[in-house]
């Protein structure tokens, strides 16, 4: 073997031993919440919901929730449970503890994703978010502690990797809960609470019309964010990591809209030009949401007019 190869089979084999060495000092613990070994009974609702919303996921694209909640409230629709998967939950959570869309636009504008994302490759072998800002920031503006608490029934949608289960959180405490609706695969920190191990419920379950049906609403709206598979050339998959990003896509895309074809009203709000994980479009995305629910709200008030039963 010559020289020059020698040299770099002996660089190479020290940049592997030094890399394998500085990851095995990262952490490889997941985010591990301070629960009970069981899961919570899921929250008893004292009526019938007239309204069920079902909010879906897709990162930054959940400013078109607010948009579509702004004409909600401009039209007194009633909104009797709210089931929320991925920033479907951050949002659901959000509304469900303060119902003013306003408030909570404000409030959406000020946020950086650093204050969000604390992201470092540092953090974790399985996700380089731990979730703990993510966590902090909902208790800093949600002040009670439990699901059960909130003013609108509330729903958090998330994915036990042990069981491969879609896991519909209903009671117990909001911001874990909200974090493992969140926990994007090979992003965030998986989320480790009542003995399972929770990831993003977009995986399984983008637009949770099923679960909402659970509860017996007279109509059920929903709100999807990836209806659209985006267009890629074959030039834009080059890694792994492109194939996989790939994947999750039709996936979730696939299985949100036969979900959401279960809901008495859909919201597909135009979006999909915008990338998710940018906040640079927050007004765009926002009018896409308010223009969605716009379009349909006539049909939004015959078919509650039809179905919902004044007992």
């Amino acid at each position: 073997m010559k020289p020059q190869k020698n040299l770099l089979l002996i660089s190479l084999l020290i940049c592997s031993f030094a890399l394998s060495s500085v990851l095995s000092s990262c952490s490889s613990s997941f985010m591990v919440i301070d629960s009970p070994k069981t899961m919570p009974p899921p929250r008893k609702l004292d009526k019938k919901p007239r309204v069920a919303l079902v909010l879906g996921g897709g990162a930054f694209l959940g400013m078109a929730h607010l948009g579509a909640l702004k004409v909600f409230e401009e039209n007194n629709i009633p909104i009797d449970l709210i089931v929320g998967t991925s920033v479907g939950s951050f949002v659901g959570a959000m509304y469900a503890n303060n119902p003013n869309s306003d408030s909570l636009r404000v409030l959406a504008s000020k946020v950086k994703a650093e204050e969000i994302f604390n992201a470092s490759i540092f953090n974790s072998m399985v996700g380089f978010v731990t979730g703990e800002n993510l966590q902090d920031y909902i208790k800093a503006h949600i002040k009670i502690k439990n699901i059960e608490q909130l003013k609108i029934p509330f729903v958090a949608i998330t994915s036990d990797l042990l069981s491969g289960k879609t896991i519909a959180l209903s009671s117990g405490p909001i911001a874990p809960s909200v974090n493992s609706s969140c926990a994007i695969p090979m992003v965030f920190e998986p989320v480790k609470m009542y003995g399972m191990v929770l990831v993003d419920g977009g995986v399984w379950n983008n637009v949770a019309v099923n679960i909402a049906r659970e509860y017996n609403p007279d109509v059920v709206i929903a709100i999807n964010l990836m209806s659209v598979l985006p267009s890629v050339k074959s030039e834009d998959i080059k890694t792994f990591i492109d194939v996989l990003r790939r994947g999750g896509q039709v996936n979730a895309i696939n299985i949100g809209n036969h979900n959401a074809s279960l809901a008495d009203v859909i919201l597909n709000p135009k979006v999909d030009q915008f990338p998710p994980l940018s906040d640079a479009y927050d007004k765009q995305i926002y009018d896409a949401g308010y223009t969605a629910a716009k379009e349909k709200i006539e049909e939004i008030k015959k078919i509650i007019s039809e179905k919902v039963k004044n007992d």
